[in-house]
């Protein structure tokens, strides 16, 4: 059973979910819908708590913070990346515009949704993922 399957069976939408962010509020706010959505999560801030794990992401899916403010906003998408999480990466954006997906999607995010995080949109979002898997 691959790990979409049994976790969609045995929560009813997602997974182990880990919330990856630069920003304390985005990361809380991302947490609560995830949970609100019935989604166990765990969440961390910044790119050292993933780094301590030294690659071994046990999560069925990763969302990681994008704010265009940062010198480098899809350094966490680029980091899961490069430890070699081959899940599902979902970048959360300031705001939803084709260059910012674009870049998004370069950095290795498989989706995107967009600030204000409501439980409906991580619902769809691994929702969406466990279908196409």
């Amino acid at each position: 059973m691959d790990w979409v399957s049994g976790r969609l069976e045995q929560f009813g939408c997602g997974g182990r979910l880990l919330i990856l962010d630069e920003w304390e509020g985005s990361a809380d706010d991302v947490a609560e819908a995830s949970r609100d959505a019935g989604v166990e999560c765990v969440r961390c801030l910044g790119e050292e708590p993933l780094r301590m794990m030294g690659g071994r992401v046990g999560f069925d899916a990763v969302i990681c913070g994008w704010h265009e403010g940062e010198d480098r906003p899809g350094r966490l998408v680029e980091c899961v990346r490069k430890l070699g999480y081959n899940g599902p990466v979902i970048a959360v954006l300031d705001r939803k515009d084709e260059e910012t997906m674009r870049a998004a999607r370069d950095a290795g995010a498989d989706d995107v949704v967009v600030h204000p995080v409501r439980q409906e949109a991580v619902r769809d979002v691994l929702s969406r993922w466990a279908r196409s898997r």
